[in-house]
């Protein structure tokens, strides 16, 4: 941003139009990352940003990278003929930033610190000994999927993810070991820890952060009540640091699905489990049948 402020040369003040493009390659939730930062930036320095586009309106292949373009408002009409209608089906209309769009601030109580070490509510050696022995069996599902995990991240994928959860529950295993587990948020941080400095990158930080949102649930107590809060703590830290929303096909379609179920009045956890599992998998058919319309509908070149 700083060098595209150097060679436009817009000053402060003054509007512009934001455009993020998406090469083909990179992931909704990126996306959300560095549209955050990218509003973060102008709002640090002043600058207005009248509307923001953020999307795949140029692509190269597969292409893993994005490219920014800055728009100067020397003409307000600009802004109606971006704001017009259009049923072009690889234009997606420009977003008014408002509130739900500022990046997250401290300020706001948005921030979120991933830390080492909390009291919260202490687990009794009974609970100890059984969360020990969920994470551990968790951690062997999630090794055991390592080469389908990567099988199917291919498909649309660099085909890591597989081995990137796998390396994680291999380190998250190590830990345990020699962890002497006090309280649900001391495990929560601990995982958390593993993804911000053993896994690293976008998802590294996105489940860092999302573990130590759910955390804070057990501050006083551990109980159905506090898993429910946690859920939704987490759900919401996704959506807020990684852009994504309910129906955008990752990981917030499973804790949205098991949100609401539980909002719904539902204590029984398989139902929550299930419930979770065939919102994801209907948000997956609704995407690609939106594809499938949009490309009946796309013009045909004679």
């Amino acid at each position: 941003m700083t060098k595209l402020q150097k060679t436009v040369q817009f000053t402060k003040d003054e509007p512009i139009v934001l455009l993020i493009n998406n090469l083909g390659g990179v992931s909704q939730i990126e996306m959300g990352i560095i549209k955050s930062e990218a509003i973060k930036w102008c709002h640090q320095h002043n600058i207005k940003i009248a509307r923001i586009l953020c999307g795949s309106y140029m692509t190269s292949l597969d292409g893993h990278g994005i490219s920014l373009t800055i728009l100067r408002l020397f003409d307000s009409e600009i802004l109606e003929f971006l704001d017009a209608p259009t049923s072009a089906p690889g234009w997606q209309r420009a977003d008014k930033l408002g509130k739900a769009e500022s990046a997250p601030s401290a300020d706001k109580g948005q921030s979120i610190t991933i830390q080492t070490s909390s009291k919260g509510a202490a687990f009794t050696k009974e609970q100890a000994d059984l969360a020990k022995k969920c994470v551990t069996a968790v951690c062997n599902k999630m090794n055991s999927m390592e080469s389908e995990l990567n099988a199917l991240d291919g498909a649309a994928g660099d085909g890591d993810c597989g081995s990137t959860f796998a390396h994680a529950s291999k380190a998250i295993t190590e830990r345990m070991k020699t962890c002497e587990l006090s309280s649900a948020q001391q495990l929560l941080f601990s995982i958390a820890e593993v993804f911000e400095q053993e896994v690293g990158g976008t998802g590294g930080a996105l489940y860092a952060l999302m573990l130590s949102a759910a955390s804070e649930a057990f501050e006083t107590s551990i109980t159905s009540k506090d898993f429910a809060t946690a859920l939704q703590k987490a759900s919401e830290a996704v959506q807020i640091y990684g852009g994504a929303k309910p129906g955008d096909r990752t990981l917030v379609d499973a804790l949205h699905g098991a949100v609401e179920k539980i909002k719904s009045g539902e204590s029984q956890w398989d139902t929550i489990l299930e419930s979770s599992t065939s919102v994801h998998k209907m948000a997956i058919y609704k995407g690609n049948l939106n594809s499938f319309h949009q490309m009946i509908k796309a013009p045909r070149m004679k």
